[in-house]
């Protein structure tokens, strides 16, 4: 849900110098106000709040800008310039990277024609398996050369990956017999050579995929054996 008022760094945005009186394209998002100028583009978080995210200050939309540009310069160096603060001057009025306080932040990049997205080739039939296959194994590679890490300790398990971690802590397999509610999908999914009982303690912690948390007691089945 919306939790913050941020008309004035859209109405700075709205009217950032263009050249040959072009006006500036706007998308919104559920997350996201993206605002096309000229060949580039400012992408800005929305002060939202969600279970999964939380856009609701400037100083987490900042960080959240400053890790959506290291992680997917990886994949696009030539499309993420860089980022910007939006600061309120002395005369109130809003610029970019300025010593006044901060008001928003956006990501520049390099804007790309629209009908480069997979979802516009796919309504105009010029998606194709080709296209698909190489998506596919780019996220592959990249999820390969991702550092992971396991570990089991008694019955707590940790996995940790590129500044982020799950830590969960399983009760013993005999538990599980005590829930009925839990042992429904035995018949779908092989439970040999795994610790399968009810979630004691879940929490993660880290800082790209949003603010850390930690649960406990949730009436959820937990896997011990990971495959990565």
């Amino acid at each position: 849900m919306l939790v913050g008022d941020q008309n004035d760094a859209i109405g700075f945005l709205r009217n950032l110098p263009r050249s040959g009186g072009a006006e500036v394209e706007f998308i919104s998002t559920h997350a996201s106000l993206i605002f096309l100028v000229g060949e580039h583009a400012f992408k800005m978080k929305r002060a939202v709040r969600y279970p999964y995210l939380d856009f609701s200050t400037p100083e987490k939309r900042l960080a959240c800008c400053r890790a959506e540009l290291e992680l997917n310069r990886r994949t696009a160096p030539n499309l993420y310039i860089g980022v910007r603060t939006i600061t309120r001057a002395a005369g109130e009025h809003l610029e970019f990277n300025g010593t006044g306080p901060l008001v928003d932040a956006v990501v520049e990049m390099r804007r790309f024609g629209q009908e480069a997205l997979f979802d516009t080739m796919a309504r105009d039939g010029s998606l194709t398996k080709q296209h698909m296959t190489a998506l596919a194994r780019e996220i592959a590679r990249l999820h390969r050369s991702a550092p992971v890490s396991f570990e089991h300790k008694g019955r707590s398990y940790s996995v940790a990956a590129d500044d982020a971690s799950i830590n969960v802590e399983a009760m013993p397999n005999d538990l599980c017999c005590k829930m009925p509610n839990l042992v429904w999908y035995s018949p779908l999914v092989g439970l040999e050579n795994r610790k399968v009982g009810y979630t004691a303690r879940a929490e993660y912690s880290g800082k790209r995929i949003g603010t850390p948390w930690s649960r406990s007691g949730e009436n959820s089945a937990f896997y011990g054996s990971f495959s990565l």
